[in-house]
């Protein structure tokens, strides 16, 4: 505990000697089990200094709470994990008064970088000062993990203190103030505290139309419009803060101070946009037809009128297919290939709609938006590993670019990043690989809020996609991701590698037309419609019709997942063929006993498989389904049993479910 210091006598003097000293080893390793044993670690202090990958704003007020800490100083390398739609406004308000008295310091990475270290410096109160150093694999959160770290009990000014100092100083470096624009509003108008703290909390903007959206979003649509201009302007905002948000973003293009203007290079500019997304920046004009895109510091018109020579259009289609056609040469059954090619063309026929959805969302908030405040549906690709995901975003991104576009990482799936690309005005979507998690709190605050609670019609949003391997979801996610599933295992011979390259290299201009068409049809359509590709699914009717070639049997006229519903088989060979689960009928419901080797994940798998029509608990390990006749319809008993073939998700988990 602080304090406690063993004392030498040397030649009649008495000092504190570091515990390190004494027994050699430097400090003691402890296993982090709960958040409760973490916070234990720090009573008896008074300040603390503290980097932390992510971190919960509850825990942060328990340290003046309960744990009775006096100053705290935070560097959060990026996010609250309960901030948003799970911290109240009382809570938040408790966090702006700690920060106004100078009690509560927050900073955040500068420059949209990621802090993952984990570091906390306690000082306690006395002569010397007992100081205790906490570093290891433990962020400052609510977590189910178990996590290490080294504790150091030392004395302020030791070497050991320094040396942890200096190193947490070179984090504060890379740091800013955090909040600064919700302190701002606050310290201008405090008569609102509690309307701006509600707001804030909503992602609204109240009442600075100054805003980095406003602010960057014409600069954004100048650029790609006007080509003959060298030079771009920004009048300068009158907020102090959002005008030093405006030099912090434009810092790198380096503008010139022109009265009361930034000037800068359009070529520096569109690729500070490019830099900062990650990928291609787009704008979408109805009015004049144009889709034009910044791909590699150049600005593209993608949209084009429809070739005269029909077989130009027929060799697009024909490409087209031999990507989705590869996978007829994997050793799957039959109607496995048929699903993974319905999907890869749906997969398509949604990227391509992609940059017009924020138009969708316009017609959708006219018509219904008292009634249902919902936006498209995210895509979702999902599948085991090595069943073509990834390929299928290069080859997607491809098509709609014309260039070799990498998909956005998991680490970039982040509030920043959502952020940023709304404030420029891009409608790219925001393709995303390899998505870890789609079941936390982190997925669940953004899937809830990018289109309900953020949108506006004036601020062009782009459309999130995103591939995962484990594509279990929960209730709330299914109304709102369209699912795709690419069931089929891929063996990556030589000779389809090269085949493959062979096509994503290929040119290929079906968005292009595509694009110009779906303009002039979106511009005369002003309808909701519960199939958001219907009117994808019509432009590519059009240009097979115009190629004179037959569609091929994987596009579909209607939904993917109306047409190939794998999820009733799945239950049947959990039940007949695995026998990793017994179901009864008990009056009004079903009750359904998964055993003890089917862990939560692979049970909230089975769970997402159930049309959003069936009601769902679970209990544990026990899940309870109504209306029980609903189900039995679905699953398709009373029915024979299916002759020994097991599920084609059944390996998803590592071989847990067989």
């Amino acid at each position: 505990m602080a304090g406690q210091y063993q004392t030498r006598i040397d030649g009649g003097r008495s000092e504190q000697v570091e515990p390190q000293k004494q027994s050699g080893k430097g400090f003691e390793l402890q296993v982090i089990r709960t958040s409760k044993s973490f916070e234990h670690l720090f009573e008896g202090f008074a300040q603390l200094q503290a980097v932390s990958y992510v971190a919960d704003a509850g825990a942060i007020l328990r340290l003046f709470e309960t744990v009775g800490l006096k100053r705290v100083e935070f560097i959060l390398g990026e996010t609250f994990t309960d901030f948003r739609e799970n911290l109240d406004a009382d809570s938040l308000s408790k966090l702006c008064s700690l920060i106004e008295s100078g009690a509560l310091i927050i900073r955040s990475p500068r420059a949209r970088k990621t802090i993952h270290s984990k570091l906390y410096i306690l000082s306690g109160e006395g002569n010397p000062r007992p100081v205790r150093i906490i570093h290891g694999s433990r962020n400052f959160a609510q977590s189910g993990s178990i996590d290490s770290v080294a504790v150091y009990d030392v004395v302020e000014g030791s070497p050991t203190h320094r040396g942890f100092v200096d190193h947490y100083s070179e984090h504060l470096a890379e740091s800013d103030p955090y909040l600064e624009d919700l302190m701002g509003l606050l310290r201008d108008d405090p008569t609102r505290r509690t309307e701006l703290i509600e707001a804030f909390l909503q992602r609204e903007e109240v009442g600075d139309t100054t805003a980095p959206t406003v602010l960057f979003q014409p600069v954004t649509a100048r650029a790609l419009d006007a080509p003959e201009q060298t030079l771009l302007t920004l009048e300068l905002p009158k907020s102090k803060r959002r005008r030093q948000e405006a030099e912090r973003f434009l810092q790198s293009v380096r503008p010139n101070l022109v009265g009361d203007r930034f000037e800068f290079g359009r070529k520096e500019y569109l690729g500070l946009l490019e830099r900062t997304v990650g990928l291609p920046i787009m704008n979408v004009d109805l009015a004049r037809g144009s889709v034009r895109a910044v791909i590699g510091g150049e600005v593209i018109d993608l949209a084009r009128p429809w070739p005269t020579d029909p077989s130009a259009i027929a060799a697009g289609l024909a490409h087209l297919e031999s990507y989705v056609d590869t996978i007829s040469a994997e050793p799957s059954p039959a109607d496995v290939i048929a699903t993974q090619q319905a999907g890869m063309f749906e997969g398509l026929l949604y990227l391509f709609t992609s940059p017009f959805l924020h138009e969708h969302m316009k017609v959708r908030r006219e018509k219904i938006g008292v009634v249902n405040e919902r936006g498209p549906r995210y895509l979702m690709i999902t599948g085991p590993t090595h069943n073509g995901k990834s390929t299928f975003l290069k080859f997607a991104m491809k098509m709609l670019t014309g260039r070799a576009i990498k998909a956005l990482s998991v680490k970039d799936f982040k509030e920043g990043t959502l952020r940023t690309a709304n404030s420029i005005g891009t409608v790219f979507p925001l393709v995303f690989d390899d998505l870890v998690n789609v079941t936390d709190q982190k997925f669940e605050t953004i899937i809830k809020t990018y289109w309900e609670k953020r949108w506006t019609p004036e601020s062009p949003a782009p459309q999130l996609v995103f591939a995962v391997n484990k594509g279990a979801l929960l209730p709330w996610g299914k109304s709102r991701i369209k699912r795709i599933i690419f069931p089929v295992p891929i063996q990556a011979t030589a000779s389809k590698q090269e085949n493959l390259q062979r096509i994503l290299l290929k040119e290929n201009f079906i968005f292009c037309w595509f694009a110009s068409r779906y303009m002039q049809l979106l511009g005369t359509s002003h309808e909701v419609l519960d199939d958001e590709l219907a009117l994808a699914r019509r432009v590519m009717a059009e240009l097979y019709t115009r190629a004179g070639r037959t569609r091929p049997k994987y596009f579909l006229d209607l939904p993917v997942e109306s047409v190939f519903d794998t999820g009733p088989q799945e239950w049947r060979t959990l039940f007949n063929d695995l026998h990793k689960a017994t179901w009864v009928r008990e009056g009004a419901r079903v009750k359904v006993e998964f055993k003890e080797e089917i862990g939560d994940e692979l049970i909230l798998f089975y769970l997402s498989l159930l049309p959003q029509t069936i009601h769902q608990e679970k209990r544990g390990r026990t899940v309870v389904i109504q209306p029980p006749d609903y189900f039995e319809k679905w699953l398709g008993f009373p029915s024979s049993r299916p002759a020994g073939r097991k599920g084609i998700f059944s390996r998803w988990f590592g071989g847990s479910a067989t």
